[in-house]
Formats: structure tokens, sequence, C-alpha cells
């Protein structure tokens, strides 16, 4: 079984050619299937002059030791896994469960959508570098019972500080707006988490790493987090 190495909300990866144009516009960013439901849609939007061929693939999405893994399945088909969108128009993807019964936990996966590259005429490439799309989207599979539950402690190793996060629950927590405050002084110091590193998946845990900000602990004061998990603000305790 593969896995793939390097994650990303989107990635271009070049290649011989001219500079692509391909533009596309997906809907929704984020897909989620109740556990019972056995499929869901896909928009796919070629925004620019060119016909656009894509591939579409699937992934099992785990975290390991505070890092995401991705590693090929077949607990999900998407149809069709290859079209060629024609210039300034939309297509539906339809994404189907094999298994529909209800999961002990949410499940969790990644959509791959890539754009394929076209050959190029050696004789007209003059040079250049043919930049080719890649996306990747979440999907979860859950019950509406399924909840994150995060706790936030502040560690040191050998490189400095940072601030874990470990989500006990049994859903995904999607962090945002992410300070570290010092609730004596009031200073608040912003954490590097976006769209990638700010998925927290059920019973994983991510590190924040806060040496950047040149933040050391002072004796006799209490810290906390602010931050935003699924849309709602919250105040953690460290």
């Amino acid at each position: 079984m593969r896995t793939l190495l390097r994650p990303c909300c989107m990635l271009f990866l070049l290649i011989t050619g001219h500079a692509s144009a391909v533009a596309l516009t997906i809907s929704p960013v984020s897909l989620q299937m109740d556990a019972g439901q056995k499929a869901i849609s896909l928009t796919i939007k070629n925004d620019s002059a060119d016909a656009a061929p894509i591939q579409l693939r699937v992934f099992r999405w785990t975290q390991e030791k505070g890092n995401d893994q991705f590693r090929e399945t077949d607990e999900i088909v998407i149809s069709p896994p290859f079209v060629t969108l024609a210039a300034s128009r939309s297509y539906n993807v339809r994404i189907f469960r094999k298994d529909t019964r209800t999961p002990a936990q949410e499940l969790t996966y990644r959509i791959i959508i890539d754009e394929i590259p076209r050959p190029v005429d050696a004789r007209s490439a003059g040079g250049g570098v043919k930049m080719s799309l890649r996306t990747s989207h979440p999907l979860f599979i859950t019950t509406q019972e399924a909840v994150a539950t995060v706790t936030w402690s502040m560690k040191r190793d050998s490189r400095g500080w940072y601030v874990s996060a470990r989500n006990d629950g049994n859903r995904h927590a999607l962090l945002t707006d992410v300070y570290l405050v010092d609730r004596n002084s009031h200073q608040k110091v912003a954490l590097n988490v976006n769209s990638v590193n700010g998925y927290i998946l059920g019973h994983s845990y991510r590190d924040y790493d806060i040496r950047g900000a040149q933040f050391t602990p002072l004796t006799g004061h209490q810290y906390a987090v602010e931050a935003r998990i699924n849309g709602k603000t919250i105040t953690g305790t460290l």
C-alpha cells in the first residue's frame, strides 16, 4: 500500500512545458457525509479558457505522532475518476461509500485532484515550465453524536517551548485564530495555525512551535489559549 508523503491544501508541481493557465473552482472545499449517507457531490468548475483533464483519487487520512498520513483506500469510490473539463464549464463528481454502516468514530479521507499534464511539443516548449495543479480536500464521515474534545498543554524540549493540542474526542477539530495568552500581562502570541496544520483528527494531537515568537513563560504567570474550534470561540487552560 503506497503512502502520499507530501500533504497540502494546494500544491503546484513543476514539469517541462509552458506555464499552465488552468484555474479551477471546487465546491464544497470541505466535504462531510452523515453516517447513513451513501453519496455526496463535488462540483468542479473550469474557469480557464482551455479544456482541463483531471484525475481524482481518495486517500485514507490518519495522524500519527502529530503528522498527517495518507494511504490509498477502496472504501470510497469516485465517479468518474478521470474527466476532461470543458472551458468555462462545471462538472458534478459523485463520491460513494461502499460500507454505509455507522462507524464507531468519524472516518477521515482526503480527495486529491490533479491536473493531468498534456504532452509537450519540444519544438514549441521554449525552455519554459508547466505548472500542474493539485488540490486536496477533506472528506469526513461522521455522526451527529461525535464531538471534538481538545485539551492544551505547554511543553519544552531541547529546541524550546511549544503548545500541544490533543483531541480526545471522536470528531475532528479545525483550529483557527489560535493565540497563547498571558493572563497576567494580557499579552497575546499568535500561533502558526493554518488550513493544513489546523486539523486535529479524533484521538490525535498536534504541536505548535512558539520559538519564533521569542516566548519564555514567566514564573508565577498563568497562561491560556484562545481559539476557534470548528467555528466556535473557546478559551483553554494550560
